[in-house]
């Protein structure tokens, strides 16, 4: 996603913990967090667990891992699935639109939407000087 590694970054340098659950293989995940800063303390993969998202094992297994309580989560994410399964998990939920329709996520009852992942990092950690 355009911006990604910038944001992550400075949501890292900002203090918050970051980890990556796709429905994408290892090999694909491997691939794109090379091109990424090295600041996910997990990646977990469509073959990392029994249950992929839209189930909430997949967020639930990556939280357990950086002993992390749900409700101190947020998943964020580009699909409705990722909306659909941080709120089954317990986490707060934010849909990233990417160029989407406003209303993509609105059967998803998201507890944020956000145009881009900058617009994100913005609203958690303030604006991009």
């Amino acid at each position: 996603m355009r911006g990604a590694g910038q944001s992550a970054r400075r949501l890292h340098e900002a203090g918050l913990r970051l980890g990556i659950i796709t429905r994408n293989c290892r090999a694909a995940a491997d691939h794109l967090l090379a091109l990424l800063p090295p600041v996910f303390e997990v990646c977990l993969t469509r073959e990392d667990v029994s249950r992929c998202k839209p189930d909430p094992l997949h967020i639930r297994a990556a939280l357990d891992l950086m002993r992390v309580e749900p409700k101190q989560a947020l998943v964020a994410g580009d699909h409705r699935m990722d909306v659909q399964a941080g709120k089954a998990a317990g986490a707060f939920a934010a849909g990233i639109l990417a160029g989407r329709p406003r209303d993509y996520f609105d059967a998803y009852e998201p507890d944020a939407v956000f145009r881009t992942l900058k617009e994100l990092a913005d609203a958690l950690i303030g604006p991009d000087r």
